[in-house]
């Protein structure tokens, strides 16, 4: 009885004395999080700005909308691009239907999934910050030969993204291509299960400087 006491009272002694490192280890484990989110969230928007600024698709594109649903077949895209150029008096580079592969959803996600993840296999998702001296440009820190001293600053960042790289798997270059997904074709939409449908993406032709 005497001893287990003891032993009782030891315990939640410790207890007490340990409440005080719980609580100091909880504290750094959420502000930790909360930096490492706020420093992804910087990281993201300074790569879309940078992606932003060159010259994408959407700079040269126009969205129509009001396309005639009984507009099927391959002769569809083919039409609506004689309609703009006859409206707009512009001639399109292409024209892309948004259609309705409801019937196909499973099998087009399906495939679209399998060549993402054979994408991400193949290329880093944290190769951009592979390269020190692109990593220190893009963040604009590259001044007057200041590059070799920012990458010595960074370079704890860095290792931290190769080892999260590691970490989720995207360290290998070579990828093995799969036989079964290789020898698997897009699934081509027929014009007999699926219909049309308004949403036309149309990429224009860059008009002259003003």
């Amino acid at each position: 009885g005497a001893s287990r006491l003891h032993i009782i009272s030891w315990g939640h002694r410790m207890q007490q004395s340990l409440l005080g490192v719980k609580e100091n280890f909880l504290m750094a484990v959420y502000l930790g999080t909360f930096a490492c989110t706020l420093l992804h969230a910087v990281l993201q928007l300074r790569s879309f700005e940078a992606l932003d600024r060159e010259a994408t698709m959407k700079d040269y594109a126009a969205l129509c909308s009001g396309v005639p649903e009984e507009w099927t077949g391959e002769e569809a895209e083919l039409r609506l691009k004689e309609r703009v150029e006859q409206s707009c008096g512009v001639r399109p580079i292409g024209v892309s239907i948004c259609w309705d592969f409801t019937r196909q959803h499973d099998q087009v996600m399906d495939h679209i999934n399998r060549s993402t993840e054979q994408a991400q296999r193949r290329c880093s998702s944290f190769e951009w910050f592979g390269s020190h001296v692109n990593f220190v440009h893009r963040l604009g820190q590259i001044n007057n030969g200041e590059e070799e001293k920012a990458c010595i600053l960074l370079w704890p960042l860095l290792f931290l993204f190769e080892r999260m790289n590691r970490a989720l798997g995207f360290g290998s270059r070579e990828v093995e291509d799969d036989e079964e997904s290789s020898s698997e074709e897009t699934p081509e939409v027929t014009e007999s299960e699926a219909a049309t449908r308004p949403g036309p993406e149309e990429r224009m032709e860059p008009e002259d400087e003003v």
